[in-house]
């Protein structure tokens, strides 16, 4: 259904009369001249009734919408802070298990190499001929840190690597990308979305972040 607009037909009749009227408009004096800004300043006195009309119309609901909004975002922000929040927990708590598991890697390998040094000095000091050399020591190493995680009751986090960047030399961008030298998040993310790449100026980095479904 369309909403009923008080005087629209006399707003809109005057607004072709006015238009033909501009259409019709030759200037060939400064009496011409001196007409069509009287016209101008008619079509700029109309414009401006018919916006005042509109504003009066809109404007309660308009008003009515941002309380609204006001409300119902007073009521989600907390839930936004407390995912933002647990979400980083979640995260440090990742990349705090992979740290670990990546030491754990080194200090294994490490001790396969001490072991390996240790069997070849000892066949390297035999007075004898040689014995068959030992197969090389291999390296136990831990369990990788699981990148799913399954909740009880259907939830599902994963750990997963995204592009990201920031700022290191806005000249060398400008030289280079002109077109991003306002840095512009959106285009951006967009230009290494799922790829990364080489922007001067900029360090492309991936970050790790956290999905919740």
């Amino acid at each position: 259904m369309n909403e009923v607009i008080p005087n629209e037909q006399q707003l809109t009749a005057t607004v072709g009369q006015l238009c033909d009227a501009a259409s019709s408009v030759v200037i060939l004096s400064r009496g011409d001249l001196a007409e069509a800004t009287d016209l101008v300043k008619l079509i700029k006195a109309r414009h401006k009734l018919i916006e005042d009309e509109r504003t009066n119309i809109v404007k309660p609901i308009n008003d009515s919408v941002k309380r609204i909004n006001d409300r119902f975002k007073a009521i989600l922000t907390p839930l936004v802070e407390a995912e933002s929040d647990i979400k980083a927990k979640m995260l440090t708590f990742q990349q705090e298990e992979s740290r670990k598991a990546e030491a754990a890697c080194k200090e294994a390998e490490k001790r396969a190499a001490e072991e390996q040094a240790r069997l070849d000095a000892e066949v390297a000091t035999m007075d004898r001929a040689p014995l068959p050399v030992a197969a090389p020591a291999t390296v136990a190493l831990p369990p990788e840190t699981p990148k799913t995680t399954y909740g009880a009751f259907g939830g599902v986090s994963t750990i997963k690597k995204v592009w990201a960047y920031e700022l290191v030399d806005i000249s060398a961008l400008a030289s280079a990308r002109p077109d991003l030298v306002t840095v512009d998040a959106a285009r951006v993310n967009a230009e290494i979305r799922g790829r990364g790449g080489d922007i001067p100026g900029l360090r492309v980095f991936e970050r790790e972040t956290i999905a919740v479904r």
